[in-house]
């Protein structure tokens, strides 16, 4: 394998390993935004039915 082959194969394996790391934290962070939206509107459910 040359040098240039060698960089190819590290800058591809580099952005793949950023982009499923991306992925993760964006997921995480819809998962806490979906569970405190469910949270304001099962409040606003217990407010309306009083």
């Amino acid at each position: 394998m040359s040098i240039g082959s060698i960089f190819v194969l590290f800058f591809i394996t580099a952005v793949f390993i950023t982009m499923i790391v991306v992925g993760i934290r964006l997921f995480r962070w819809n998962q806490r935004d979906m569970k405190k939206k469910q949270e304001v509107n099962q409040s606003r459910k217990t407010k309306k039915q009083t």
